[in-house]
């Protein structure tokens, strides 16, 4: 079982076991997570968008790729129909 000394400064008690100082300010603790959480959520948005992105960028690729080779074969069935064949 832990045991804690009371400090001078009533935030802070002192573990017996480890000497640790401990802050006993529960609020500040859940105020801590809380930004924790949402620097998280903030973080996993911000990668989500950025993979969005990337899926975007690639679809964008493909759609060129796709044109080019459209227009590849215009020229050639316009270069036919030009050679009279």
């Amino acid at each position: 079982m832990n045991k804690n000394i009371q400090t001078e400064d009533p935030r802070f008690v002192r573990d017996v076991h480890s000497k640790a100082l401990l802050n006993t300010d529960k609020d500040a603790l859940n105020r801590h997570r809380l930004e924790r959480m949402a620097a998280a959520k903030k973080q996993k948005a911000h990668d989500e968008s950025r993979e969005q992105m990337a899926d975007h960028h690639e679809q964008l690729q493909q759609l060129k790729s796709t044109v080019d080779k459209i227009e590849k074969l215009i020229y050639k069935v316009l270069e036919k129909d030009n050679n009279g064949s």
